[in-house]
């Protein structure tokens, strides 16, 4: 969340900035701002994709766990059937 915050941030200096060039008519200071919001809008990309990641791989492991009791459980049921099938 944090990088998405930061990109935030970012993209609104750089707008603001872009905007005080506009008004000054300082062709400089609006091109710094442009790229000020895109640097923004990028960064704000990647914690959505960092995030997006970051629930895949949990997901993934939750269903490992699951798949994992899973497969214990069967061959618990497994030992006790062989167990009552020797008596």
């Amino acid at each position: 969340m944090a990088t998405r915050a930061r990109g935030t941030a970012k993209k609104a200096a750089g707008k603001a900035k872009a905007e005080t060039g506009r008004v000054t008519k300082n062709r400089t200071m609006q091109a710094k701002g442009r790229a000020q919001q895109a640097k923004g809008t990028a960064q704000k990309a990647a914690g959505r994709t960092k995030a997006a990641a970051k629930r895949t791989s949990q997901r993934a492991r939750g269903a490992a766990t699951t798949a994992k009791g899973r497969a214990q459980k069967a061959a618990s049921r497994t030992r006790s059937r062989a167990k009552r099938a020797t008596r």
